[in-house]
């Protein structure tokens, strides 16, 4: 004859799950290639921006220029001067729970061109 002991625990639930971190975006440069990466996974898009004006905003206001990357694609991008040769503040952004997050700004000198 087998006995077999079923053990109950009284109380016992689930811990509550814990809020995803807070994303943080960090950017670097290589000359005109800007570097980008997070400290969590995030799977929505980012949105590079850059402007002669400082803090370029996404969306993007009309003396700013923006770019969308998905989270699938290389955290890099080769950037241009819309405005002609000059230099440029660069911020990365996403929007996280209906908010944007940015990153640190950069400054760079772009050649002019086309993005």
């Amino acid at each position: 004859m087998a006995v077999v002991l079923i053990a109950v625990a009284a109380g016992c639930a689930s811990a509550p799950a814990q809020p995803a971190e807070p994303l943080e975006i960090m950017i670097d440069s290589e000359g005109p290639l800007v570097i980008y990466w997070t400290n969590r996974a995030f799977t929505g898009d980012f949105h590079i921006t850059w402007s002669l004006d400082s803090d370029p905003e996404y969306p993007p206001r009309s003396q700013d220029y923006a770019v969308t990357r998905t989270a699938e694609q290389d955290m890099d991008y080769e950037l241009v001067g819309f405005e002609g040769p000059g230099f440029y503040h660069v911020r990365v952004a996403a929007e996280v729970d209906g908010e944007v997050v940015y990153s640190d700004s950069l400054q760079l000198y772009l050649a002019g061109g086309t993005p």
